[in-house]
């Protein structure tokens, strides 16, 4: 793992039926149905993305002579997907 990388935790999303779905294995080998593919559900499963790209860009500024310009509107928009 790399130093700059958070460390991951365990995430559990619950079913329609109210038990847990281990990570793939909602569908099976056949896959998720095409319309799955266009409703977000259970936006959780993706917050520690947020953490991981926040400590790369922390990383990357730190490491190479750049510099960053936050759009607060933008940023506002992104967390609630």
């Amino acid at each position: 793992m790399r130093d700059w990388m958070p460390a991951l935790r365990p995430v559990t999303i619950l079913g329609d039926a109210g038990r847990p779905i281990p990570f793939g294995e909602r569908w099976g080998m056949a896959g998720p149905p095409d319309d799955a593919y266009s409703v977000v559900t259970h936006p959780e499963r993706y917050a520690q993305l947020h953490e991981v790209a926040d400590a790369l860009l922390a990383h990357l500024l730190a490491t190479y002579e750049c510099e960053a310009v936050e759009e607060s509107h933008l940023r506002a928009e992104w967390r609630e997907l």
